[in-house]
């Protein structure tokens, strides 16, 4: 990982290519194309592209100080079937973006971890809710 004054510079050798490719993350806030919210730790990004594109993946958070923190970073390149599955784990509790590069086509998604324990919490309280409701009086 290198610092650069704009930002964080990551820089990957990618697979079966000679020659560098870079994913620059600003610590400016990213332009989000996509907000999700979940309880699972990774995700999993499918698609087709042509032969030989590389993808890029990066998972990353800002602190108090709106500092970059790079969790995550992968690269690969889509084989002769054009067809892609890379699993991206999200590490953290809490906002965190996932940045997704294709070729030379970038989107960024907003992840919202929650703990799995808020689901059984939250399931449960819906519960109580029915039976108050439903209680004859």
């Amino acid at each position: 990982m290198k610092k650069c004054s704009v930002g964080i510079c990551i820089f990957l050798l990618a697979m079966g290519f000679l020659g560098r490719y870079a994913v620059t993350i600003s610590d400016a806030q990213p332009q989000v194309q996509e907000e999700r919210n979940t309880l699972e730790n990774q995700t999993i990004f499918t698609g087709s592209a042509a032969a030989e594109t590389v993808i890029l993946c990066s998972v990353y958070t800002f602190n108090e100080d709106k500092q970059t923190t790079l969790l995550y970073q992968t690269s690969e390149v889509v084989g002769a079937s054009e067809l892609y599955q890379l699993t991206v784990p999200l590490p953290v509790l809490g906002r965190q973006y996932v940045m997704l590069q294709i070729g030379e086509e970038e989107t960024t998604y907003a992840y919202t971890r929650y703990r799995k324990q808020l689901a059984t919490e939250l399931q449960e309280y819906y519960l109580n809710v029915y039976q108050v409701l439903t209680e004859k009086r």
